[in-house]
């Protein structure tokens, strides 16, 4: 009978600690959950997000253009020549409207 009431009482602090250890555990969890659900948390993570973004982007387009040698003029020229040429069309375009209009 003694053995009987020493295995309860053992088996009861046995369950006792694995509720204890279960409680921590989902506590643990709930807690990481708030962390990464908190509005604070997702702005922070947007904003992270959005930085690093465009710092890739900005890389990106600085590395088409300079390289370990320097700029880059046929790019840049090339670039600077379709942006000219727009902006002549443009012109033209607008010119050609004022002169059926007027």
């Amino acid at each position: 009978m003694e053995e009987a009431v020493a295995k309860s009482e053992t088996n009861i602090d046995q369950i006792r600690a694995r509720i204890a250890a279960s409680r921590r555990q989902v506590a643990g969890g709930v807690q990481g959950l708030t962390a990464t659900v908190h509005p604070t948390a997702v702005k922070n993570q947007a904003v992270y997000e959005a930085r690093t973004f465009a710092n890739d982007s900005y890389e990106s387009a600085k590395n088409a253009f300079i390289d370990e040698s320097g700029p880059r003029w046929d790019r840049i020229g090339t670039v600077v020549l379709a942006v000219a040429g727009v902006a002549v069309l443009g012109l033209s375009v607008r010119g050609l409207v004022r002169a059926i209009r007027g």
